[in-house]
């Protein structure tokens, strides 16, 4: 019954976390009661994703350091400093300036290398780049963001690294002691009762999120519906810009590393946000997690069609 409920769940889950923002923005009482379990549901995602790691897949993709150096360099340096040369002198509100060059500066979202194996892409590869993005983005994002760009978040950038890298640190020592005494054999028994419990957290994540969006779409619907604009652009635009800089190691390593780059973790950066922090930070946030929910199922037929017919000795990788 249990693995039924299970498939079902993994054969519709983007529909299910659909089904958990409009229940967050028509039941505003509902993403209000679970708002406080935000921070916990993304620390909980973190340390399952490190307990279900495939290390044999991350140790194999680690010989591929020029490929895996050059990605990092990009997705945690290049891309908010490109957002950031994009849209800092732009009209648009500070907050979702601010918001958009977190988002493109932070890691992978959990999810990532599970949707990158359903659009025929290099599963192993996002992997990787998840795990390492995870570790290294909180000494890089908070002093790209508050010295070098000078964003305002309430925060120094001491504090801010001290709160991220906390947060992450405690949850990969702790997925890591679960491993440890739990044990392969078993972690194999209970997979499906981990990926359970992930969806019922994406679920809770997706109803939390939307706390307070329901109040600020009646008050002020043009400003949210530019800011869903604003989400599916910065995530085209990572996509594309990430697919064509990493074409030259081939055109699955280039729509992985795009793919990817596109789906990044805002939950983590909403979870250690400053309280005093301008509100349309969170609410870009929040707004964000559409497309990452949506364009899956838009690309699915596109990358498919690239990676099956790619030109005649083009590599994988």
């Amino acid at each position: 019954m249990i693995q039924r409920l299970i498939a079902f769940l993994a054969r519709h889950a983007t529909a299910v976390l659909a089904i958990g923002v409009l229940a967050g923005l028509a039941l505003p009482s509902w993403s209000a009661v679970a708002r406080p379990a935000l921070g916990p549901a993304v620390w909980l995602l973190l340390v399952v994703a490190v307990i279900r790691v495939d290390w044999p897949q991350i140790r194999a993709h680690l010989r591929r350091r020029a490929l895996l150096g050059a990605a990092m360099v990009w997705m945690l340096v290049g891309a908010p400093l490109a957002m950031w040369a994009v849209l800092g002198n732009t009209a648009l509100a500070p907050g979702l300036v601010t918001a958009m060059v977190l988002m493109a500066g932070s890691s992978p979202i959990n999810s990532a290398p599970a949707l990158a194996l359903l659009l025929g892409l290099d599963g192993a590869l996002s992997l990787l780049l998840l795990f390492v993005a995870t570790v290294v983005m909180p000494m890089i994002l908070p002093f790209i963001a508050l010295y070098v760009l000078g964003l305002e978040l309430a925060v120094t950038p001491w504090e801010w690294m001290a709160r991220l890298g906390l947060f992450i640190a405690t949850a990969l020592v702790a997925g890591g002691a679960v491993r440890w005494a739990v044990g392969r054999a078993r972690l194999k028994r209970w997979a499906d009762g981990f990926d359970l419990f992930v969806v019922f957290l994406l679920l809770l994540f997706a109803i939390a999120i939307m706390d307070g969006v329901g109040a600020r779409l009646a008050a002020q619907p043009a400003f949210v519906l530019g800011t869903v604009a604003l989400a599916f652009g910065g995530y085209t635009a990572l996509l594309v810009a990430g697919g064509l800089l990493f074409q030259p190691w081939g055109r699955v390593m280039g729509l992985t590393v795009g793919f990817t780059n596109a789906n990044r973790n805002m939950g983590v950066m909403l979870a250690v946000l400053p309280a005093g922090a301008d509100p349309d930070i969170a609410l870009f946030f929040a707004l964000g997690q559409l497309p990452m929910y949506i364009m899956p199922a838009i690309l699915a037929p596109l990358f498919r069609r690239m990676v099956r017919h790619r030109h005649p000795g083009e590599p994988l990788a």
